[in-house]
């Protein structure tokens, strides 16, 4: 069963074949081992999505990825009827492996570009209602994120702020402190005030934010950073290659 990347995602990297390669990609299903399938995309032909090895002789083309995607050419049924049993082993001639990498990175980028991720010293005149919207999400008085702040835009730290906005709007944000109030001297710097608006979450925005904290922070130097939680976050910093910490409240867990 393929479990690297989901039905709907899979069929998003087809329809942006200008984005990620596909054509060339080869799976099977572990129902019957014996067969392997080759279906891509050349945007050369006019029903450029295609598919080989299909229960229609010398294959068959298609309009669109949806069209490939639930055409009953595999024993009566399509690869969407049949996802769980799918076994990716290429996308666009490349291996499952090295293929997600690349995927990982553009999804990031793409992602990225939806927003502006900046630092608050590339756009300093936001201080003040940046200290007012981390006080009103985490009720800590402005004024100590104002120190914080000024600190770091003076050059007196390099432990940073940074922020994504829609437009001039704030809709996620997060900080680097020494110590983000608990016993564990040991454990710093800290990262802080983690925040997205409800609106905007499950799009990756804490993630984005979190990437761009720990590439700054080990750019000057600074590594590992911590994140104080009260529940396993193994999940949300995975992509973080060890450079990133969280601390449970129990253990130290490298991520």
């Amino acid at each position: 069963m393929n479990n690297f990347i989901s039905y709907r995602d899979f069929l998003w990297v087809f329809e942006h074949d200008d984005i990620f390669s596909v054509d060339e990609t080869l799976f099977y299903f572990d129902d019957e081992t014996d067969k392997c399938h080759y279906i891509g995309c050349l945007r050369e032909y006019e029903k450029p999505y295609w598919a080989g090895y299909c229960d229609i002789p010398n294959g068959t083309e298609f309009s669109t990825a949806y069209e490939l995607f639930n055409a009953k050419i595999y024993d009566g049924r399509s690869i969407k009827d049949r996802w769980h049993n799918v076994v990716i082993e290429m996308i666009g001639g490349i291996c499952t492996e090295d293929w997600l990498e690349i995927y990982k990175n553009k999804r990031r980028d793409l992602e990225m570009k939806k927003y502006d991720y900046i630092t608050l010293r590339e756009r300093p005149e936001l201080k003040e209602s940046s200290a007012k919207w981390f006080s009103s999400k985490w009720g800590v008085p402005e004024e100590a994120y104002l120190e914080c702040m000024d600190a770091y835009l003076s050059g007196e730290t390099e432990y940073g702020w940074y922020l994504c906005l829609d437009g001039d709007k704030i809709i996620g944000g997060m900080g680097v402190i020494e110590n983000d109030f608990h016993d564990r001297k040991d454990l710093f710097p800290n990262v802080c005030a983690v925040y997205t608006e409800e609106e905007y979450r499950c799009q990756g925005i804490a993630g984005n934010l979190l990437n761009m904290v720990v590439d700054d922070m080990k750019s000057k130097g600074i590594t590992p950073i911590y994140l104080v939680t009260s529940q396993t976050i193994q999940a949300f910093m995975k992509d973080t290659a060890g450079n990133f910490c969280a601390w449970c409240r129990v253990t130290v867990n490298p991520i």
